[in-house]
């Protein structure tokens, strides 16, 4: 094959989008019965690489990003009422935490409980580190959130994740991680 036809083609993965990249893995898994073991294993691959350190890094830049020009234009005075700029930085918050609770809910429903364990004090330990070190004018109209969803998402984990060796990982690793907001274990 020549030079410029082989590059062409090793690019051609790099224009399509992601729900293309979706729709043509679901083809070939479809079309191919042979190779549905190497793709299954591949996106176990790809599933099982949580770190909740890198989790915890991702929460808390994205809680960082949240921008105060935004939460103006999205509070005060509407045609459907009046937002509370407390209210909508709450409901910003949990815009940026809901693709990470998503994922974690996936994990459960796979039976991927480290996953979603790891993911969870991604999160947990996201949220804390925002709320210690965050000073962004954003920050302080969501004052309360990081704690009040730490809570909820501790609550939630727990609810599917019974077992006690688990409980008191979990226990520990906020012990230990998230000292000031042990009163939530």
């Amino acid at each position: 094959m020549p030079r410029q036809k082989k590059n062409q083609q090793a690019k051609i993965i790099d224009q399509i989008t992601p729900g293309q990249a979706v729709s043509v893995l679901r083809n070939l898994w479809s079309a191919y019965p042979d190779i549905r073991a190497r793709i299954g294993t591949e996106i176990r691959k790809v599933l099982t690489a949580v770190d909740y350190h890198d989790v915890a890094s991702d929460v808390e830049t994205s809680l960082e990003s949240l921008d105060e020009e935004e939460l103006y234009d999205r509070s005060g005075h509407s045609r459907t009422g009046y937002h509370d700029p407390g209210e909508m930085a709450g409901i910003m918050v949990e815009e940026v935490l809901a693709p990470y609770q998503d994922q974690m809910e996936r994990y459960d429903e796979m039976g991927m409980h480290l996953e979603a364990k790891e993911l969870c004090k991604g999160l947990l330990k996201g949220l804390y580190e925002y709320a210690r070190n965050s000073s962004t004018p954003f920050s302080q109209y969501a004052m309360d959130t990081p704690a009040e969803m730490f809570g909820w998402i501790l609550d939630e984990w727990k609810k599917k994740n019974k077992k006690n060796v688990d409980q008191a990982e979990m226990k520990e690793f906020i012990r230990k991680e998230c000292s000031n907001w042990s009163k939530y274990k």
